[in-house]
């Protein structure tokens, strides 16, 4: 109880501020050449590296291992195949990731920090511990994604689709979740510490066992039952 009081408390102060993506320095780079010649030879493996200007245009990503590796420098396009993709602890941070297919893919711990995700497919995604502060996932898709322990801070999920998200332990302080679709969602611990959940639907979900001080709960659509979710740290 404590614990979180003071963590509401820096929320308030706005002195949480989202965790950095990490220094990239000890990681090999590989160039555009580099990976279409090792690809093509049979190599799946490119964990801990940072791709330099890499084309993954038309290449199917599934069964490709990329944990740990940075892809800053690379442009990623619609055509690209992510879904269902091994990206555990990848950074993608401050990119335009606008409208990508990221269905099914397991983001274990990625850092997508600031990433824009508007329209994003991130359907049945495995987000848990990924730090996703900053991001933009306006109208984006998450439905049935996993993001227990997650950090969204001050991120933008207005209008996202979250129906049956797993979001425990997630947080989401100063997040915009305004006429976000948040039904049959997990809620178990989750921080909404002055969090915007205005016309937000939580149909079916478990808003009372949330953090919710300074929340702001307009117009919000409750679960039967639950007539106002109580500020609670």
């Amino acid at each position: 109880m404590l614990k979180q009081l003071l963590k509401s408390l820096g929320t308030i102060l706005g002195a949480d501020a989202a965790t950095l993506p990490p220094k990239p320095s000890s990681l090999k780079k590989i160039v555009d050449v580099e990976f279409d010649r090792d690809y093509k030879n049979g190599r799946r493996d490119f964990r801990n590296l940072i791709l330099e200007n890499v084309n993954l245009q038309g290449i199917n990503l599934r069964g490709i291992d990329f944990r740990g590796s940075d892809f800053r420098m690379v442009e990623l396009y619609h055509g690209v195949q992510l879904s269902g993709s091994e990206l555990s602890q990848v950074t993608f941070s401050g990119m335009n990731l606008k409208g990508i297919d990221f269905s099914n893919a397991n983001l274990y711990e990625a850092v997508l920090v600031g990433t824009d995700l508007r329209g994003a497919n991130l359907n049945g995604a495995n987000l848990s511990k990924a730090n996703l502060s900053y991001a933009n996932f306006y109208h984006a898709f998450l439905v049935g994604s996993e993001l227990p322990d997650a950090q969204l801070y001050a991120a933008d999920l207005s209008k996202a689709d979250l129906k049956g998200a797993n979001l425990s332990r997630a947080n989401l302080s100063r997040a915009n979740l305004t006429w976000a679709d948040l039904s049959n969602t997990n809620l178990g611990e989750t921080d909404l510490t002055m969090a915007n959940l205005s016309y937000a639907d939580l149909e079916g979900s478990n808003p009372q066992f949330a953090h919710t001080l300074f929340t702001t709960l307009t117009g919000v659509r409750l679960p039967e039952g639950i007539f106002f979710v109580k500020h609670k740290v």
